[in-house]
């Protein structure tokens, strides 16, 4: 997690889920890639390096997570 100041950053969340309020966000920031909860914006974040999050990406591609 870091708690370093994230006003020049750029949130992302799915366009899908513009109907709902628990939502993940992220961006690509210069040591990885941030994840945070959209209702709590200013709290820490999960930091993962890039190929971790191609990686999952991929997995969700592939329907890994699907129930």
């Amino acid at each position: 997690m870091s708690a370093r100041p994230l006003q020049n950053s750029s949130w992302r969340k799915s366009s899908r889920s513009t109907e709902y309020t628990t939502c993940v966000e992220y961006a690509v920031l210069a040591d990885g890639i941030g994840l945070r909860d959209s209702k709590r914006p200013d709290e820490p974040f999960l930091l993962i390096s890039i190929d971790t999050f191609r990686s999952f990406i991929d997995a969700v591609k592939r329907g890994d997570f699907d129930v």
